[in-house]
């Protein structure tokens, strides 16, 4: 391969993540009907035209920013903590983790709940299977967590893919009301909270009013 065409390649490839990480900022500001060719295109210093050198289209661009995105978070989850962290400590990791991640990209991801039902099929399919994906990465490797804690008689024995389930849901439904902006904390304080309330339950403290 020449030089010549290696640069090519490397101008290419800059150029796409550039487009992807304008249309990132505009799907957050605009929501995915919401915003245009035009925009998307402008946004990155492109015309329309040039813009089609890269991308076929709006939907095409809006799965490679679900796509990045994606990419970032399962990095960033794939970090094997020591085994001599203590369960409880791993989870606020995981939490704090998956919400840092995230937080530049909570616009984009608010509006992706408001538009999710009116998207096109096979957009809306990607979505889901992507969901899935990254839930039964989070699933494994709390499943690990779990049987860990558990074989150190930290957790109650028995059941790890049940409490693995509880756990995941829970963070699930979280985040999702972070992103939504139901819940204001900064992340370390909703991961302890989060924490707190799996260690002690929702029972009231013994003496308690």
């Amino acid at each position: 391969m020449s030089k010549r065409i290696e640069r090519r390649e490397r101008e290419t490839l800059a150029a796409r993540k550039a487009i992807i990480d304008a249309a990132i900022a505009v799907f957050a500001e605009h929501g995915y009907h919401g915003c245009t060719v035009e925009q998307l295109a402008g946004a990155a210093g492109y015309s329309v035209g040039s813009l089609y050198n890269y991308f076929s289209g709006k939907q095409q661009l809006y799965r490679f920013a679900l796509q990045k995105i994606t990419r970032e978070l399962q990095e960033a989850m794939q970090v094997e903590l020591p085994e001599s962290v203590g369960f409880f400590e791993a989870i606020v990791w995981s939490v704090q983790r998956h919400f840092t991640v995230m937080k530049p990209y909570r616009r984009f991801f608010r509006t992706a709940f408001e538009e999710r039902a009116s998207f096109e099929l096979g957009l809306g399919t990607e979505i889901v299977a992507i969901q899935d994906a990254l839930g039964q990465v989070a699933f494994d490797r709390t499943v690990t967590l779990v049987e860990r804690a558990q074989q150190r008689g930290d957790l109650r024995p028995g059941a790890s893919k049940t409490i693995a389930w509880l756990i995941i849901g829970a963070m699930s439904s979280l985040f999702h009301i972070w992103v939504l902006g139901e819940v204001d904390e900064d992340v370390d304080s909703l991961a302890r909270e989060f924490v707190d309330l799996l260690a002690e339950g929702l029972r009231a403290p013994e003496g308690s009013p």
